[in-house]
């Protein structure tokens, strides 16, 4: 590391700087929350890597361990902390670390807000958040490949509406909308759900004198039909969630948010769902569908 790049009192203000992770305790204007987080960070990632090598993913675990390794602050004011701006290079792999994870979300919320947000605005459309949830089980690739072909057969069911040629469902009320996989775990099992951030014409909600844009148990049916086992479903108007998830970007970002679970579950994860199209997007029907 060059001496003009170090750490040192009277560095130039505005100035980007590198911290190496290995020698967080050497930077005196880093404050302590800052080292704290990152000395947590270092020991999991220690953990992930242990477990990709004792698995055999030595490429990986090479990538993991790199990843981060140095970071990049800068300083506004004298007295002020270290802000961090950014990283020498990044491994990519969303599931099993966090700034990846953070810059693959925002990423995806830069690219899906601002169309939800005119649609919204231009064509008097409400916000909505569905929740499709499947019946928890013990094998994730199962439930990861039964949660997409349930996802499929709902969108196929409502592109065919929109060519004439299907029956008409409750999805079929969606103007626009985003969904997410997601995925948690506990003793019982993986949790396998779709998070959906969603836009219905206000013409075409179910019942516009109470403002519900869908019928949810008719949702309900619909969905165990397509999943054949589960019928679990939630829809949530803005004013039924807490205050920080009202609007759609904080929507999207919550849909979007790291997964909790501990380091062996994490890379199992990684191993199903890693490079697999986990955010859908849905377009404008070709038709309307009937006011209830």
């Amino acid at each position: 590391m060059p001496a003009s790049q170090s750490l040192v009192p009277g560095l130039q203000l505005g100035k980007r700087v590198f911290v190496n992770t290995q020698h967080i305790g050497s930077c005196e204007k880093l404050p302590e929350p800052e080292k704290k987080r990152l000395r947590q960070q270092r020991r999991s990632t220690k953990k992930v890597v242990r477990e990709l090598w004792e698995r055999g993913e030595f490429e990986r675990a090479r990538q993991r361990a790199a990843c981060g390794e140095t970071l990049y602050y800068k300083s506004d004011s004298e007295e002020g902390p270290l802000r961090r701006v950014g990283t020498d290079r990044t491994c990519g792999m969303r599931f099993l670390c966090r700034t990846c994870h953070r810059r693959w979300s925002n990423r995806q919320v830069k690219q899906h807000l601002g169309q939800l947000e005119q649609i919204q605005r231009d064509e008097e459309c409400e916000l909505s958040f569905v929740t499709l949830t499947l019946q928890r089980s013990q094998n994730l690739e199962r439930a990861f490949r039964d949660l997409r072909n349930a996802y499929d057969r709902v969108n196929s069911h409502r592109r065919d509406f929109g060519r004439g040629k299907g029956r008409e469902t409750e999805f079929c009320r969606v103007r626009h909308g985003v969904w997410v996989f997601d995925f948690a775990c506990n003793d019982d099992g993986w949790n396998a759900h779709l998070h959906g951030t969603v836009l219905v014409r206000q013409s075409e909600m179910f019942a516009q004198e109470s403002q519900f844009p869908f019928d949810e148990a008719a949702m309900s049916d619909e969905w165990k039909r397509c999943t054949g086992t589960s019928d679990i479903v939630d829809v949530s108007r803005p004013e039924d969630v807490p205050l920080e998830r009202r609007s759609a970007g904080n929507a999207l970002h919550y849909s979007m948010k790291w997964p909790e679970l501990s380091d062996r579950k994490r890379v199992d994860l990684y191993q199903v769902a890693q490079g697999k199209q986990l955010v859908r997007c849905w377009k404008q029907p070709l038709r309307s569908v009937a006011r209830v």
